[in-house]
């Protein structure tokens, strides 16, 4: 059950406008900041020594590196931990939507954060430092507002690897450049233009500084000479694989020492645990996570989930917290093409528009579902489950998969967030997890993580959006 306390262990200062699970997600109460060691002699938590801060700073004061949003400490067997996801440096290389590549004296600041770093380099959307003995995890998010990736290997590249064209300069009548969000017409635009060349692609992804085609096989056997090279002299890869298209999250069990938040909860709320009554083993503890309470044009109000977790479709009934406790809905539509379902609550309940507060924030409502067409690569992306707690991550990916119809060309506009590649383990429980952005607006839901990168996958709610649905609450 969610609840209001004056104080709780392990998270600091608690406020009356707070409210917090019941039941930790994590061992930190909520996965809000990274825990790193501070060693008892005050140095700092790359063991850069010469440090003794009145409030722990992670960062030798020499290079003047603040963290972003000071959180609280806590200790545990007689030593300090503190908590930081974002590392914001004395510059700052994200700025209304744009990455900037860094200084040669700016590599220099962010290698000197890792004592044994040897060498960082810029490979949009990402900051790549390679180490070779990697600091306690989970490691920070962000460097200087832009996704980090630490590894050991000098030659590793986390962004997905792709093939170029060397066929012709493609303009568009649409507008686009590096690093300002892309939108269906662009995307209509591009795909028509290559089904005009003989390439029946439907799926397109922006990055922000560059495009990616993806298809199960090459159209043609001389694409690279025929496909455009650039578009509006922004740079175009492919990639052609099977499976390319419809990549699966495949249940795994993973040992995992945090206990889950299973509690019941008597107001129900974005981010609560749901699950199916058992069919058989193949389906035994399908959890997955509560969404948003959206409204239709016709007044009638749904909850949002994942229908991967519940793969029978219409009239589903919908467990909460397990399948040992009480049904509160039934599935009443799907969306098949983008795992999004909605589900008819049952009246006895009733379902907030906020979900459950983080360290060191109040509880905000949720405001309205985002236009992702005003979405800028490398903006925060933010999500809480109760297999994981609160997590934090950025932007990195739009992608449009275009639905030819006989009457109408629908789109699924997916995003591609980045949670970091040394969190915690992202359980597939957070299956229909809401995402939002710093505005508290509604972005989509989580659907499935790409193994070993950070890298989440997601439907954006788009298609609720351009059918007149609103966020709501019962």
């Amino acid at each position: 059950m969610a609840t209001t306390p004056t104080s709780a262990p392990e998270i600091g200062h608690i406020g009356d406008s707070h409210i917090y699970r019941k039941k930790a997600a994590s061992l930190q109460g909520i996965v809000r900041f990274s825990p790193y060691k501070l060693p008892q002699n005050g140095s700092s938590l790359f063991n850069l020594s010469g440090h003794s801060p009145t409030h722990p700073n992670p960062l030798p004061p020499t290079i003047n590196l603040p963290v972003v949003s000071q959180p609280p400490t806590f200790t545990t067997e007689g030593e300090t931990f503190i908590h930081t996801t974002h590392v914001q440096p004395g510059f700052n290389l994200y700025r209304d939507g744009v990455q900037c590549s860094p200084s040669t004296a700016q590599f220099k600041q962010m290698k000197e954060l890792f004592p044994t770093c040897f060498k960082v380099s810029f490979s949009p959307p990402f900051i790549i430092i390679v180490c070779k003995v990697f600091p306690t995890k989970p490691w920070p998010v962000t460097v200087a507002g832009i996704p980090a990736w630490l590894t050991d290997d000098e030659n590793a590249d986390p962004r997905d690897i792709w093939m170029n064209a060397f066929g012709p300069k493609v303009s568009l009548q649409a507008p686009i450049k590096i690093w300002v969000p892309a939108t269906k017409a662009v995307a209509r635009e591009i795909l028509t233009i290559l089904r005009g060349l003989g390439a029946p692609i439907s799926k397109l992804r922006w990055l922000g500084w560059c495009f990616l085609v993806l298809a199960p096989k090459a159209p043609f056997d001389d694409w690279r000479v025929r496909l455009p090279r650039t578009i509006n002299n922004i740079h175009v890869g492919y990639i052609f694989r099977e499976g390319v298209l419809q990549e699966k999250a495949l249940r795994r069990k993973v040992p995992f020492e945090d206990v889950p938040d299973n509690e019941a909860c008597e107001i129900l709320r974005p981010g609560v645990m749901v699950s199916k009554k058992s069919l058989g083993e193949q389906y035994d503890d399908m959890m997955t996570t509560s969404g948003v309470c959206v409204q239709s044009p016709d007044g009638e109000k749904y909850i949002t989930l994942a229908h991967r977790g519940f793969p029978t479709g219409i009239d589903e009934p919908v467990y909460h917290p397990d399948r040992s406790g009480k049904i509160i809905g039934e599935i009443a539509k799907v969306f098949r093409e983008s795992d999004i379902a909605l589900a008819k609550l049952d009246p006895a309940y009733q379902y907030s528009r906020e979900t459950f507060s983080a360290a060191d924030a109040t509880v905000v409502p949720f405001g309205n579902i985002a236009d992702t067409e005003k979405l800028p690569i490398g903006c925060p992306t933010y999500m809480d489950t109760p297999f994981n707690g609160r997590l934090e991550g950025n932007l990195i990916t739009i992608e449009f998969q275009e639905l030819l119809g006989q009457e109408e060309t629908r789109y699924i506009v997916g995003l591609y967030s980045y949670f970091g590649n040394g969190t915690h383990t992202i359980l597939d429980g957070c299956c229909g997890g809401v995402l939002w952005d710093d505005n508290h607006d509604v972005l989509g839901q989580f659907s499935y993580l790409k193994e070993g990168t950070g890298k989440c996958y997601g439907p954006s709610f788009d298609l609720l959006r351009a059918v007149g649905y609103t966020l709501a609450e019962i």
